[in-house]
């Protein structure tokens, strides 16, 4: 930070502007750089809420290639990517404090996995049984447009909403992956699972779901396993895993129960 020109930006916030760097032993990154050349150079600080997101420099081997005005107007300018730099990592920071999935309002993976353990704990201590069931959309060539190039989004909230359609008080619901969905069977044996995956297979199979300006339907996978007596949620998780990869090397649109 001290010594350069770039440092000079973040800790004062001002634009630094050299007309010719060949008139001082100008330091513009770090003071043990050894490139140097003559021209103009500027750095002008990324700012937005009295917060310092980096600095954009500019350089040119003419001399007194910018102005003032130059500076200014870039100044402003760049008020707008710093805002989009405060909203994106706003949103991050947001993401990491909440326990919802924002595309499906199921539980996120962190969430999801911490109620799970709980659960678990609660079923071995009253001796009742419990299933995990992995739901995975099936692998489908994704369309784009011009103001929208990305499908999953859409798909994504349309089978969280069918799958919370036929949910319990008795159920956790999360979401774990990009595709793939967790629920939990409090006191639900494997067999009744299967026979609720199977009618939700070909529930979402049957749905007609618009996108890009037309219907068209989509398959998903589901892996079962036992979380009965068992408290180690990466065990449950990873059992049901394994059911779910055997279920999409049968080429997917199945339901398989490893137990």
């Amino acid at each position: 930070m001290n010594g350069t020109l770039v440092g000079k930006s973040i800790v004062t916030g001002i634009p630094v502007k050299i007309d010719d760097t060949s008139t001082g032993n100008y330091k513009r990154f770090a003071r043990s750089e050894d490139v140097s050349f003559d021209g103009s150079f500027i750095s002008i600080p990324l700012i937005y809420n009295k917060q310092n997101y980096g600095v954009i420099c500019l350089e040119s081997l003419k001399k007194n290639a910018y102005s003032n005005s130059d500076v200014q107007f870039l100044k402003k300018s760049l008020n707008v990517l710093s805002y989009i730099i405060y909203s994106h990592s706003t949103q991050k920071l947001l993401k990491n404090l909440t326990s919802v999935d924002f595309e499906t309002r199921a539980l996120n993976a962190a969430s999801f996995k911490e109620r799970l353990s709980a659960d678990l704990i609660k079923a071995k201590q009253v001796e009742i049984p419990g299933t995990i069931a992995l739901i995975k959309i099936d692998d489908f060539i994704e369309e784009g447009t011009l103001f929208n190039d990305d499908s999953l989004p859409k798909v994504v909230s349309t089978v969280s909403e069918i799958i919370s359609d036929e949910m319990t008080a008795l159920n956790l619901f999360g979401r774990i992956d990009d595709r793939i969905f967790a629920i939990y069977f409090f006191n639900t044996s494997t067999k009744n699972v299967f026979v609720w995956a199977e009618k939700m297979r070909v529930k979402i199979a049957r749905k007609p779901i618009s996108v890009v300006s037309k219907q068209t339907t989509f398959t998903v996978s589901i892996g079962i396993a036992s979380a009965t007596n068992k408290d180690n949620v990466e065990e449950v998780l990873h059992n049901a895993n394994l059911a779910l990869s055997k279920a999409l090397e049968k080429g997917g649109n199945a339901v398989l129960n490893v137990n």
